[in-house]
Formats: C-alpha cells, sequence, structure tokens
C-alpha cells in the first residue's frame, strides 16, 4: 500500500510535469495510469485477504495435526506401559515356572509314597491274614492235643476207680478228678494263650499299623487333591491375566497401527495442501512484485 501511495504521489508530480505539454495526451495517461494503479491496488487487497484466510486454514489444519500428533504420542506411551507389564507378566510366568516344576515332583513324591503306602498296607493284610490263620491253626492243634491228653487221663482215672474203691475213696477221687479236669482246663487255655500271645501281639501292632497307614493313606490323597486343584487355580488365574493382557496389547497395536496409517495419509495430503498453498503465495508475491514493477515503469514513462 505504501508503494501504491508512493506511485499516487509519482503520479500527481508527473501531472504538475506535463503541464506544460500536451493536456489531452497527458489526462489519458494519467487516467490509464489510475486505472492501473487502482486494479493493482485491489489485486493487492484481495491477496492479503486471500492469504490471510490460507494462514488462518493453514494454521487450523496444522493444530488438529498437532492434537492428532499428541494423542498418538499418549497411546504409543501407553502401549510401551503394556509391553512393560506383558513384560514382567512374562518374567513372573518364567520364574513361576521352577514353582510349578517343585510343585509337580512333591506331586510326584506324594504319588509315590501313596503307591508305597498301599503297598505297606497289602503287604500288612497279607501277614495279618496270614498269622491270623497260623494262629487259628496252633490253637485248634493245641486244643486237640489237650482234650486227648484229658480224655486219656480221665480214661485211666475211671479204669482205676472201677476196679473197686470204698465210697471214701470214690468221693475223694471224684474230687480229685473234678480238680484236675478244672486245673487241665486251666492249662490248656494257658499252654493255648502262652503259645498264641505272641502271634496275637503282632497281629495286633500290624492291625494297628495298617490303620494308622489308611488314615496317612487318606490324608495323604486330601493333601493330593488339595495341591492339584491349589496348584491348577493359581496357573489358571496367571495364564488367563497374561492371556488378557496379550489380547488387550494387540488390539491396542492393531488400532495404533491404523492410526498411524490414517494420520500418515493425513500428514502427506496435509503436505501437499500446505505446499500448494505456499505456491500459490509464491505466485501471488510474483504478481504483485510484477504489478509494481509496471506500475514503477509507468511512472518512469510519465
Amino acid at each position: 500500500v505504501g508503494g501504491l501511495d508512493a506511485a499516487a504521489n509519482g503520479g500527481a508530480e508527473g501531472r504538475e510535469a506535463l503541464s506544460a505539454g500536451s493536456e489531452e495526451n497527458t489526462q489519458s495517461k494519467l487516467q490509464r495510469l489510475e486505472r492501473d494503479m487502482d486494479e493493482i491496488k485491489e489485486h493487492l487487497i484481495a491477496s492479503d485477504s486471500m492469504r490471510n484466510d490460507q494462514w488462518e486454514l493453514l494454521n487450523e489444519r496444522t493444530g488438529s495435526q498437532g492434537v492428532a500428533l499428541a494423542r498418538f504420542r499418549k497411546e504409543v506411551k501407553e502401549s510401551k506401559l503394556l509391553r512393560d507389564q506383558v513384560t514382567h507378566q512374562r518374567k513372573l510366568l518364567s520364574e513361576l515356572r521352577p514353582d510349578v516344576r517343585a510343585h509337580t515332583n512333591k506331586q510326584d513324591q506324594i504319588q509315590r509314597d501313596i503307591r508305597s503306602i498301599q503297598q505297606g498296607l497289602e503287604a500288612c493284610r497279607k501277614t495279618c491274614a496270614d498269622v491270623s490263620k497260623e494262629n487259628e491253626t496252633n490253637r485248634k492243634q493245641l486244643t486237640k492235643k489237650v482234650k486227648a491228653w484229658i480224655s486219656k487221663s480221665m480214661e485211666k482215672l475211671e479204669e482205676k476207680i472201677s476196679q473197686g474203691l470204698d465210697k471214701n475213696q470214690q468221693r475223694q477221687t471224684d474230687r480229685l478228678g473234678k480238680q484236675l479236669t478244672t486245673n487241665l482246663t486251666k492249662m490248656m487255655h494257658d499252654i493255648a494263650g502262652t503259645a498264641t500271645k505272641p502271634l496275637l501281639d503282632k497281629q495286633k501292632k500290624l492291625e494297628s499299623t495298617v490303620t494308622w497307614l489308611g488314615k496317612a493313606h487318606n490324608e495323604l490323597s486330601k493333601q493330593l487333591d488339595h495341591f492339584k486343584q491349589k496348584t491348577h487355580s493359581d496357573l489358571t488365574k496367571q495364564i488367563d491375566a497374561l492371556k488378557h493382557t496379550v489380547e488387550k496389547q494387540a488390539d491396542v497395536v492393531k488400532r495404533q497401527a491404523k492410526e498411524l496409517t490414517a494420520l500418515n495419509r493425513h500428514k502427506n495430503s496435509e503436505r501437499k495442501e500446505t505446499a500448494r498453498l505456499f505456491d500459490l503465495l509464491r505466485k501471488e508475491r510474483a504478481s504483485v512484485a510484477s504489478g509494481l514493477e509496471a506500475g514503477k515503469r509507468m511512472q518512469q514513462q510519465l
């Protein structure tokens, strides 16, 4: 605009300088110059308005790109946090594997102990059955021998009685016979008890051992079931959590990849549009400069 004012002033000075020349020719040139200067001024005003609009549009688009870029950076940061979490989960899982192996070894050991106890139970039951059978056989044999001996002794006693005794001797003999029978019966029980007592004690101990082993077997079975359930539950929870985290990270990465592609496409479009606007501005500036040069040449001609 300052250049236009200077050109207008120069035009006024030219009019004064040409006052001595051809008035009609000068007026025609001045009118043409004023028309050209008015057109240049209008063009400059329109160019300024267009340039301002283009700058506002450019700033607006640049601002939207900045917001999108800030959001993308935030999501990249969140993705990094997710990757760190997944790395941490994998580390926890790798640290958990020795515990799982230890638990598996403990579980195998418990199963081996249970099998050993079951074998011991079977052996104890078999031994108890053998001892009980042997004990019953010994008792029957002793009872048979004692009964045979008592029967033989009674036969001898009756034989002596039948040979003739008076009543007093017979009563005394009956009393002695009853006492002998009682003593022999008691002796039979004592002999049978003495002979079978070690076997009975052994049988009782074996039965007590069988009972204890049965209780231990049941307790170990309960512990093993509880251990299996707890270990399986803990591992399932950790694996599910890790799977959920990995799936979430995969979804975020896919979404970010799509947004990054769209953002790159948008940035390329904005870059082309910006280049076009700058090229248009350069052309406008060149046109304005050309108009000013034409005004200066016309002023110099005047």
